[in-house]
């Protein structure tokens, strides 16, 4: 009896010691628990719609501030450029057609126009034409403005003009700027910041002859222009060849022009001469082509149905 005794004492005490166990395993998760920071709470799920619509607003605020970044580091180039043609016009005219193709590009840049309120452009293009050519100096600020208006896509007759713009008046811009030459070219810098403007008058009635008059002052091979030049000179002089009224004196102009053409500047009179929609046009644009040396040298275009067109057109009389 004793014995159990003794062994229901010591079950007892086991018994005792793992109830003492547990509590103290309880009473340790719950510190260890309690020095754990509080569980976050759980944010609602967002739906893949506003998830998307969240990513497209934070790609477009990045994309806005790298643009304003730009914008104000092109505004800065802009006022230095400006700067330095004023102070040192010879040493800037001597960069200008290295500058020219991207300068022009400038104002139909929304984002360029707003900064500042577009005042640095205005203030850039009339340092550029000072610079180009002294003749230019005394109408720099109208024809800049118009400058910038016709190289604005849209505004250069008024429909997205800044409160709702009036048209160009080109015609006496032009024969200011004829005036201003006084019957001699420009510097090939000059010439080629014109010729946007230039364009743009043949489309006014009122403006194309001076347009015309302008063309034909620059259109002597002796002038130092650069073959680009060359090639707007005698798009814009061909697309007066459909004219009754402007045909002969353009088709004079190109013959002028003509021997300073070098083979890459001769394909487009090459398909005026062969595939304009009247004989007059095609008659006066082979005309000029026959002045040009290329041609003389046995160029031909290497396209080889165009130089068999060119071909039949000067030596068939059948083909006109």
């Amino acid at each position: 009896g004793g014995g159990g005794g003794g062994g229901g004492g010591a079950n007892g005490r086991g018994a005792d010691e793992d109830v003492e166990a547990a509590i103290r395993a309880t009473f340790a998760r719950r510190a260890a628990e309690a020095g754990k920071p509080a569980a976050a709470e759980k944010k609602p799920k967002m739906d893949k719609a506003e998830a998307q619509r969240q990513a497209v607003a934070a790609a477009e605020a990045e994309a806005c501030e790298r643009l304003g970044r730009r914008t104000t580091e092109l505004r800065r180039l802009g006022e230095l450029l400006s700067a330095a043609a004023d102070a040192a016009p010879a040493a800037v005219r001597g960069r200008l057609p290295q500058l020219l193709p991207l300068l022009v590009r400038l104002p139909a840049l929304p984002a360029l126009r707003a900064a500042d309120g577009g005042g640095w452009l205005e203030a850039l293009f009339e340092s550029l034409l000072a610079c180009a050519a002294a003749p230019l100096h005394a109408v720099r600020a109208p024809v800049a403005r118009a400058l910038l208006r016709v190289l604005a896509p849209g505004d250069a007759a008024g429909e997205s003009g800044a409160g709702g713009s009036e048209p160009l008046a080109l015609a006496p811009l032009l024969e200011a700027l004829l005036g201003a030459c006084d019957g001699m070219p420009l510097p090939p810098a000059g010439y080629s910041l014109l010729l946007p403007l230039l364009e743009c008058a043949l489309a006014d009635r009122a403006a194309a002859a001076a347009s015309l008059s302008l063309l034909t002052l620059h259109a002597a091979p002796s002038l130092p222009l650069d073959q680009p030049a060359r090639r707007t000179s005698v798009r814009l002089l061909l697309s007066l060849l459909s004219s009754d009224r402007w045909r002969a004196d353009a088709a004079v102009a190109l013959e002028v022009l003509a021997p300073a053409l070098q083979p890459a500047s001769l394909p487009q009179l090459v398909r005026a001469a062969t595939a304009a929609e009247g004989p007059d046009e095609r008659c006066a644009a082979l005309s000029a082509l026959c002045h040009a040396a290329p041609l003389a040298e046995g160029w031909h275009p290497p396209d080889a149905p165009l130089a068999a067109r060119l071909h039949l057109a000067r030596y068939d009389d059948d083909a006109a």
